[in-house]
């Protein structure tokens, strides 16, 4: 993306109000990056993906780990962080030469709003925009929106909505890379009466 298009996009969403700023910049191999910082916490999103490459509450670490060794260029996705996987998660079911986890990680998404809440968090709202050789990898009529809201807790919200009339069967994931001291000490709990699929 150009200078004269990341500025175009500041015009258009960019915020500087009493609690929260947003402003996109050109970042690591010139991709086109958001930057939201609030009260309450910091991020930096992608907008190849809407792939979000950091978070922290004020005060706080790092929360998201991207790789030292992560390639940021148009078309190649990033290691770390939190990419989308969509439409489908791993490798396509039938089509080997399809990217595996889907295309939208690599592709820009369009910012439809940017918003600071009463709270003190700041939303930011992004659509997929494919082109016509990602809509020959997935042909059925759907739109598809993430929401991430930053604050002291961060919150993500990927919806998809089939707008066809013939079911859709997708897989999707948001890809988190945690920041993490040991991860011999890292458990997870909650989780003890869910069913789940061990791709190990």
């Amino acid at each position: 993306m150009t200078q004269t298009g990341i500025a175009a996009l500041n015009r258009k969403f960019s915020l500087d109000d009493d609690t929260s700023s947003v402003e996109i910049f050109a970042g690591e191999g010139d991709m086109p990056v958001i930057e939201i910082v609030n009260d309450l916490g910091s991020a930096r999103i992608a907008l190849q993906g809407a792939h979000l490459l950091s978070w922290a509450p004020r005060g706080v670490k790092e929360v998201i780990w991207v790789s030292g060794d992560a390639i940021f260029a148009p078309g190649k996705s990033v290691r770390g962080g939190i990419p989308v996987c969509w439409p489908w998660f791993g490798a396509h079911d039938s089509e080997p030469g399809f990217p595996a986890h889907g295309f939208a990680r690599t592709v820009l998404w369009k910012i439809d709003h940017t918003g600071s809440l009463s709270d003190g968090r700041t939303r930011i709202r992004f659509s997929l925009q494919p082109n016509d050789a990602h809509r020959a990898m997935w042909p059925p009529l759907t739109s598809v929106r993430y929401e991430i809201t930053v604050g002291a807790t961060l919150e993500l919200s990927l919806q998809t909505t089939n707008q066809g009339s013939e079911p859709v069967s997708i897989s999707e994931a948001l890809h988190t890379y945690f920041n993490v001291a040991d991860v011999g000490r890292v458990a997870v709990r909650g989780l003890e009466n869910a069913e789940y699929l061990d791709k190990l």
